[in-house]
């Protein structure tokens, strides 16, 4: 039997003849980490995306721009 793709039915095989109850999993928590060094161009675009591929597949999650000492306000344009 299929289950949900974002939360898997685990089903274990019966036991003395009874089967247990399924066994139901929580969508896991994405973490989406955007490297950015001097990304003034893209970053927002970038971050914009991420987020919505997580909110269009069902996903709670968070972005992370992991900023190696952008000169160009690349920070600033990721966090708005």
């Amino acid at each position: 039997m299929r289950g949900d793709p974002i939360a898997p039915t685990i089903e274990a095989p019966p036991i003395d003849g009874v089967a247990p109850e399924p066994e139901t999993r929580t969508p896991p928590f994405i973490s989406v980490v955007i490297p950015c060094l001097n990304e003034a161009q893209s970053i927002e675009e970038s971050v914009r995306r991420a987020r919505k591929a997580l909110e269009e597949n069902g996903f709670d999650g968070e972005v992370v721009v992991a900023d190696n000492g952008s000169t160009d306000g690349s920070p600033t344009l990721a966090d708005e």
